[in-house]
């Protein structure tokens, strides 16, 4: 499928109306990664924060529900399951036959597509076992299926690997024969694997932003494209509309309205994809408008709120006046600043400093007595045409050491050592003599790392916090040191 380009203004929608959503986002601090905006069925904006571009591949969390959706129903439309059937049926070897678990008995496909499974937890996360699949077996359920809204993402990763049971290929690759190889989806887009080595069905599908672009195009076309019908109109028609209630459980105002088949629902009748952190595909109906976002909201609190209201607010809103031929923002990655509002009290002047990367740099501070395993750290700063531009923080662990590097005032990218895994990151002077690091991580790991130091006399104390699903637990520490 070939995309079609477009101009905003030709296709109905004024500049200022997209300047005004991304202005929205960055009042909040928010890294967004791309945006992407489709009109009438046509691209009218796109771009990208270095060093992203067109053909990177993002980490899409929980949008690849969405994708397992659509596998389940190209099986369905093949007659090799249905809506009803018992999902213990297809996994026998799971079952305990001499107790099972009566309301996992119970649980059907569309319990399962429908998050109203028969428990409110994650089975994978709270079970000892690097087995995802047994873990949705073998964990207790607590109330009857199909009655109560709960996000699941076990149950995904369970429906993904149905497919890979019925088509003997792992679910991705399932799709691209189906249909996204004719869509043109990326060729080298991927699952991330589970333990087991099964792709992570809820939350593992590496790829790009015009690949989510394709599929919304799909979807808003019933399933069809150039008049082949590649999933069946009712399938699509169902997935995509209200099928139950999230309410109770919601997280924020835009969850409550309702949930699909691993769709969600939202105002205006129209439905997205949606995954952690800013990876969106909201289409409107009403105004035929899609949004792609990518981008790393983890530690924004009412982040994925603040893209929704966004979109509607200002991309979509009919009585939203925009402000005529305004200049679009372009995306960048935020940066750290040593000099922040002129509003803020405290700035640090530039020969504070100059003063405190002078006196610390290079010095090693060795641990106090502490309860992690960290032994020393240091920081150094590197100048450039006789200013500080660069430099390093190196974390010396028992039996390992954490080096990294960061632009002073500007992103450096590179890579961990250790995971080789891309980020970009800064380094400030803040208010209180305080040198903070902003590390924002860009691979398949989507989110991001703060360390603040702060400094007394001969003493120096960092705070690292990681805002990253699940990795990078050696960076949250606390550490007191000593030249």
């Amino acid at each position: 499928m070939e995309l079609q380009i477009s101009n905003a203004e030709k296709e109905g929608l004024e500049s200022g109306r997209i300047e005004a959503f991304i202005s929205s986002l960055k009042r909040h601090d928010f890294p967004l990664h791309s945006i992407l905006i489709s009109k009438n069925g046509k691209i009218v904006y796109e771009d990208y924060a270095a060093p992203y571009t067109k053909d990177s591949l993002h980490r899409m969390f929980s949008t690849t529900k969405s994708m397992v959706s659509l596998a389940i129903g190209c099986l369905i439309d093949a007659g090799k399951l249905s809506l009803d059937d018992h999902i213990i049926d297809y996994f026998p070897e799971y079952v305990d036959s001499k107790n099972p678990d009566p309301f996992l008995a119970m649980l059907t496909i569309r319990d399962m597509l429908t998050m109203r499974t028969s428990r409110s937890f994650n089975a994978y996360k709270s079970a000892k076992t690097t087995d995802y699949i047994k873990a949705f077996f073998t964990e207790k359920s607590e109330y009857v299926p199909g009655t109560t809204w709960a996000y699941d993402t076990s149950s995904t990763h369970v429906l993904s690997y149905l497919v890979e049971k019925l088509s003997g290929k792992p679910f991705l690759d399932f799709l691209k024969e189906a249909f996204l190889n004719d869509l043109s989806f990326s060729k080298d887009s991927y699952v991330i694997p589970d333990p087991s080595g099964i792709g992570l069905g809820g939350s593992g599908l590496m790829a790009s932003s015009r690949d989510l672009l394709r599929v919304m195009l799909l979807l808003r076309n019933h399933g069809n494209i150039d008049g082949k019908q590649y999933i069946s109109q009712a399938y699509i028609d169902a997935a995509t509309s209200l099928q139950s209630d999230p309410f109770v459980k919601a997280s924020f105002l835009e969850e409550s309205v309702g949930y699909g088949y691993q769709f969600w629902i939202t105002r205006n009748g129209g439905y997205a994809m949606y995954g952690m952190a800013g990876q969106m595909a909201i289409y409107d109906k009403d105004t035929d408008t899609i949004l792609i976002t990518t981008g790393d909201c983890m530690n924004i609190k009412g982040g994925i709120q603040l893209i929704y209201d966004g979109f509607f607010d200002y991309l979509v809103n009919p009585d939203f006046k925009a402000q005529p031929d305004a200049p679009i923002s372009k995306l960048e990655l935020p940066v750290l600043s040593s000099q922040a509002a002129p509003s803020i009290q405290g700035n640090p002047s530039n020969d504070e400093i100059l003063s405190l990367l002078e006196a610390n740099n290079g010095l090693v501070f060795k641990a106090c007595p502490s309860q992690n395993d960290i032994k020393s750290i240091s920081l150094h700063f590197k100048k450039k045409d006789g200013a500080f531009d660069t430099g390093y923080i190196e974390i010396e662990r028992e039996s390992y050491k954490n080096h990294i590097n960061f632009g002073i005032g500007h992103n450096l990218v590179d890579n961990f050592e250790i995971s080789k895994l891309q980020y970009a990151a800064s380094c400030a002077v803040r208010a209180g003599s305080c040198i903070e690091i902003y590390i924002q991580i860009l691979d398949s790991s989507v989110g991001s790392i703060r360390m603040t130091c702060a400094f007394r006399d001969d003493y120096i104390a960092v705070t690292s916090r990681k805002y990253v699903e699940d990795y990078y637990t050696d960076f949250n520490f606390v550490f007191s040191g000593k030249k």
